[in-house]
């Protein structure tokens, strides 16, 4: 594998359409941070071919996430890519993700989250919203504490992040969310229901992220409102497919009953402090 260069984007917007649904964080942090940028979330890439055609990708943001996408199974070729550098967490297919964590030498890092997820997708049209209160709002529309709040407890829930840690890193990613318009909160006049939004986000796909709705309102059918007016939006703006991760059995039903249908396994690996591949 190789460091991809800025001729080399043509390929690798090809080879990640390719495989969009399980590419959609690379895909999306390349689309907006640009290739070896200066953001955290700006991704470098080394891709394998064959002739003309990128058959493998290995991203690394700069600030430590890995995306791996590699079909040919080249484990030790991609491990080696990351000896010496400071990862924070990996995502990706589970049939790529776990050989790689494993011949990277990080299977026994303590993590706080290291799970195998039901990976989802459906075209958008048609979609129906299930019938039930409240309209969706743009946070920027909406109490930041509450979303702060909210967002706390979804990172200590689905994420295993300390409370200590919890807080600070909500307010990061609620006024992130903010900036970029990507997540929204459902509102039933002035009561807050739920919350959902898109952790990635392309012109024509989305990866649906960040739903949380409080215990003392669960199981009421919020949460599939709440993604089905989103998902609704973004379809009138010219998005024709999702795609998601379930991280327990109640997300799993709620997104199949909004048409969701199973396509593979994601796998999350979450580390706890950075660790340095050796």
């Amino acid at each position: 594998m190789t460091p991809a260069g800025a001729e080399d984007l043509p390929d690798i917007e090809r080879f990640l359409k390719r495989h969009g649904d399980v590419a959609m964080f690379p895909r999306a942090n390349l689309d907006r941070y640009g290739l070896d940028g200066a953001a955290d979330h700006a991704p470098t890439f080394w891709i394998a071919r064959d002739g003309d055609e990128v058959t493998d990708a290995l991203t690394v943001t700069r600030g430590g996430a890995v995306f791996p996408i590699l079909p040919s199974g080249d484990w030790e070729a991609a491990s080696a890519l990351l000896r010496g550098r400071t990862v924070t967490h990996a995502i990706g297919a589970a049939e790529y993700l776990r050989p790689l964590v494993s011949a990277a030498g990080l299977g026994r890092a303590r993590t706080t989250l290291d799970s195998d997820e039901p990976l989802l997708a459906r075209d958008l049209s048609p979609l129906a919203v299930p019938d039930g209160p409240g309209r969706i709002l743009p946070l920027a529309e909406v109490p930041r504490d509450t979303a702060i709040e909210w967002r706390s407890q979804y990172v200590m829930e689905t994420l295993g992040i300390p409370q200590d840690r919890a807080r600070s890193r909500a307010a990061s990613e609620v006024d992130a969310a903010i900036a970029v318009g990507s997540h929204v909160m459902l509102f039933d006049g002035d009561t807050p229901l739920a919350m959902t939004g898109f952790n990635a986000a392309l012109p024509e796909i989305v990866q649906i992220g960040g739903v949380y709705v409080p215990p003392e309102r669960r199981g009421q059918g919020l949460a599939r409102r709440a993604v089905a007016l989103h998902l609704t939006a973004a379809r009138e703006r010219g998005v024709s497919r999702a795609v998601c991760f379930a991280a327990s059995d109640a997300a799993l039903r709620a997104y199949r009953g909004l048409g969701f249908e199973r396509i593979g396994t994601l796998a999350l690996c979450f580390f706890d402090g950075p660790q340095e591949v050796s």
